[in-house]
């Protein structure tokens, strides 16, 4: 698959998926099979309104997490100014796809009008003048490209992949159009949507939890949400198969799947809070991240050990409640423990 941001380049891209990844407070995903009809649905899709996180009940809560140590995945927004020209607290609203062709983007809202100067001088210094039919963008020699879409709205690709997703149909809709459309929706949801295949390419995960996934890749479709409130985080996956008798079958193998995540989470809740206690010297406040760290995988723990999973026809669901007063905090330590990449030979982590 061709990615819509060259590995090496690819740092603000990435971040903002991580960025979504790990304050989902309210989340639909939706997977398909593969197309090859270049205006089939997204490979993936998310919306993010980023807006709740900072300024929300969690604020405080989020802000000082995520300044603690470089393991958190939004540890990076602190400098979001410095490597993209917007000021986090600015970032309105979040979304990013892949569209079938492998290309694709990620569009953001903002609250107040950007300085689009700004921007280009931050994100693609130097960057050229292009259109790819009427929509005028930006490229620039780093390999970025920047689309303005309004004064509070721009899109952001490679500049290889740009052009294609410019002018690239998803479903019946033009990629230009979804971005528009996503960010102007109400904000009631908070999206998260991953291909899961792509999770087994360059990851430091035990296998196990991979050979689990083959439960949910074996569905026509699969949908997850994560809803919360005040005091919970609800969690529903709900996967589709092409017959009654498939689903039967991949019944049992989703019940062996919440044991390897329950064992994956023990296993996570001794060393992790070992790894974050070690570096206080290094990163101050480590230590007491650990004891959060502890407990939220706890929660965890215990959610998944009461997680109900139920055969109805062609449908496998699994439901899991995590009780919990700051759930937007506890899906960004939990975030913590997603598959990373691969450590080179001699490569330490992230605080090591």
């Amino acid at each position: 698959m061709r990615s819509f941001s060259p590995r090496c380049q690819c740092r603000v891209a990435l971040q903002l998926f991580l960025c979504c990844a790990a304050l989902v407070a309210g989340s639909s995903v939706a997977l398909a099979a593969d197309a090859a009809d270049p205006a089939a649905p997204a490979r993936l899709l998310f919306t993010l309104d980023a807006s709740k996180c900072w300024s929300g009940a969690e604020a405080e809560q989020v802000r000082g997490v995520s300044s603690v140590h470089p393991i958190i995945p939004i540890w990076w927004v602190k400098d979001l100014d410095k490597s993209l020209g917007l000021a986090a607290e600015d970032v309105s609203r979040v979304m990013g796809f892949v569209a079938a062709d492998g290309y694709g983007g990620v569009g953001i809202l903002t609250s107040k009008p950007y300085d689009l100067r700004k921007v280009l001088a931050v994100y693609a210094p130097g960057a050229n003048e292009a259109k790819a039919g009427d929509q005028k963008y930006y490229t620039s020699s780093n390999g970025f490209a920047v689309a303005p879409l309004g004064d509070r709205a721009l899109l952001i690709s490679s500049a290889t992949g740009m052009p294609h997703v410019l002018q690239a149909k998803i479903g019946n809709v033009t990629a230009t159009d979804l971005v528009r459309n996503t960010l102007a929706a109400k904000p009631s949801k908070i999206g998260l949507a991953l291909r899961l295949r792509a999770l087994k390419e360059g990851v430091d995960v035990p296998v196990s939890v991979f050979e689990g996934l083959t439960v949910v890749l074996k569905s026509s479709e699969c949908t997850l949400l994560i809803e919360t409130d005040d005091d919970s985080m609800r969690i529903v996956l709900r996967a589709t198969y092409a017959d009654e008798q498939q689903a039967k079958l991949e019944f049992d193998g989703m019940k062996q799947f919440g044991e390897i995540l329950r064992q994956y989470m023990a296993t996570a809740g001794t060393e992790m809070p070992q790894f974050l206690a070690a570096q206080e010297t290094k990163f101050p406040g480590s230590r007491g991240l650990a004891e959060r760290m502890k407990l939220v995988i706890g929660q965890a723990e215990k959610a998944l050990s009461a997680a109900k999973i139920e055969l109805r026809g062609k449908v496998v669901e699994v439901q899991a409640t995590i009780e919990t007063k700051e759930p937007i905090t506890t899906a960004i330590l939990l975030s913590s423990l997603m598959p990373r990449e691969a450590r080179k030979p001699g490569e330490k982590t992230p605080g090591e």
